[in-house]
């Protein structure tokens, strides 16, 4: 089968010039859980989450799991939000977590369903997810807060 610029084979794909065995790119990924600075007044602090190796072309997030901890105080409010970052620098949300004068934790089991929410009517058509980034921020002016994040998935 052949499409502009894709030849689809038995067990390789060729785009743009570059062939790859499927057999042999794609595999999972777990960033393992990676601790995050917590921004304060508001202001966002982003993390690198996970970066994909050159030998891939695309991430695929899974699940994405987020944790708040330490101490939060009473009326401070602790917001973790997890971004897929695209080839062309664009970021769309995939998952995120907020708590107010209090800790936790929460999983999102459908990241995939998330970006493409947050796409909306913008075409993601030959773009790519290089990057996953969290933005932790806390409203006080400072915090002994904690945050945590962890992105399981597929590199292809």
């Amino acid at each position: 089968m052949s499409k502009t610029g894709v030849k689809l084979t038995s067990d390789e794909v060729v785009y743009r010039d570059t062939t790859r065995r499927m057999s042999e790119t794609s595999r999972l990924f777990d960033s393992g859980t990676v601790s995050c600075t917590v921004g304060t007044g508001g202001s966002a602090s982003t993390t690198t989450i996970y970066i994909l190796p050159d030998q891939y072309y695309n991430l695929v997030p899974l699940a994405v799991y987020m944790e708040i901890g330490g101490t939060v105080a009473s009326g401070e409010t602790v917001t973790i939000t997890v971004k897929a970052v695209l080839d062309d620098g664009s970021s769309y949300t995939i998952a995120s977590l907020s708590k107010t004068g209090a800790t936790g934790s929460a999983t999102e089991p459908s990241p995939l369903a998330n970006l493409l929410s947050s796409l909306g009517s913008s075409s993601g058509e030959d773009r790519r997810i290089t990057r996953i980034e969290a933005d932790v921020s806390s409203s006080a002016t400072s915090t002994s807060a904690t945050a945590s994040v962890r992105v399981v998935g597929l590199k292809t």
